[in-house]
């Protein structure tokens, strides 16, 4: 998905109010330029042959700055967010990740990342499936320069 957009030694912007939707298919993918600052949307999509597999998209350095993570995918094993993210400080970074109540599934969304900053990270989880199941969000990776600003919302 990344390869048709940009080259490494670039740095580049997703605006406010704009939306990069990532490939509906069955492969990670690596974004090749230096940096990405979010200020508005990433969504995640994969393809339903991919339903029981995890699709990890990786940044070389994710920015945030107000932006969002959209999972638009429901499945348990959805997506992982590795390489290294920064929130920093002032900044926010907001992770959708809204199970849907129509159907019986969750949507689950993980941050591998080295994740820094002292900005803070609001998570929406959303509500229950119609099965029950709940959507969650897996912080993994090194978070240990994060500062301690981690929000529930909605």
């Amino acid at each position: 998905v990344f390869a048709h957009m940009v080259a490494a030694g670039n740095d580049y912007v997703i605006p406010s109010g704009a939306t990069l939707r990532t490939m509906a298919d069955n492969t990670a993918n690596t974004f090749l330029g230096d940096s990405l600052k979010l200020a508005g949307t990433i969504a995640f999509k994969k393809t339903a042959d991919m339903a029981d597999k995890v699709k990890v998209l990786t940044f070389p350095k994710l920015i945030a700055d107000g932006g969002t993570l959209n999972n638009e995918y429901e499945n348990v094993n959805a997506f992982e967010l590795a390489g290294n993210l920064e929130i920093p400080e002032g900044k926010t970074l907001t992770v959708l990740n809204q199970g849907d109540a129509t159907t019986s599934k969750a949507r689950n969304f993980k941050i591998s990342s080295t994740t820094t900053g002292s900005g803070t990270l609001y998570v929406s989880l959303g509500g229950s499936s119609t099965s029950g199941t709940s959507s969650m969000l897996e912080l993994s990776g090194d978070w240990s320069e994060f500062g301690p600003d981690c929000r529930r919302v909605g």
